[in-house]
């Protein structure tokens, strides 16, 4: 593979990586809003169950099936932040590999590029070499 080629073909992967991070991000956020929205609930209705007045016998049984009912809403918004905590973990530890993977293709492209500009620029200090020696042996010969 020559270089130009292999110079497409990382610029491309890194490209490729970078909207994998990108869309990686992306998710995280929205996982971490997600668990910030369930927080949200479990205060919402933990402060829902905490009502307290004097009420008739009837009432009272009323507000036990009320506040079993807000109990068991607040038990599975509690099971779902520990499933959205645990996916946001592994949606953290992907982002953080696909950043190492894209910066791997921009660091491995970057020394291409180096690689390529020094090969350059050797080649055109020999033909500038080349024509000075030209130079240099015409003039030598017109001494003669």
């Amino acid at each position: 593979m020559n270089r130009p080629s292999l110079l497409v073909t990382l610029s491309q992967l890194r490209d490729l990586r970078a909207r994998n991070v990108d869309a990686l991000g992306s998710q995280l956020a929205q996982q971490q809003q997600q668990v910030r929205r369930y927080h949200s609930n479990i205060e919402a209705l933990t402060r829902l169950g905490e009502i307290s007045a004097r009420m008739e016998p009837a009432q009272l049984g009323n507000l036990a099936r009320y506040k079993t009912h807000l109990q068991r809403l607040v038990n599975g918004q509690r099971q779902a932040v520990q499933l959205a905590e645990q996916q946001q973990q592994v949606l953290q530890a992907q982002l953080l590999d696909e950043a190492c993977k894209e910066k791997r293709f921009a660091l491995m492209l970057a020394q291409q590029r180096d690689a390529q500009a020094q090969e350059a620029q050797r080649q055109q200090q020999a033909l500038t070499d080349d024509c000075a020696l030209q130079c240099w042996l015409r003039n030598r010969r017109q001494k003669a």
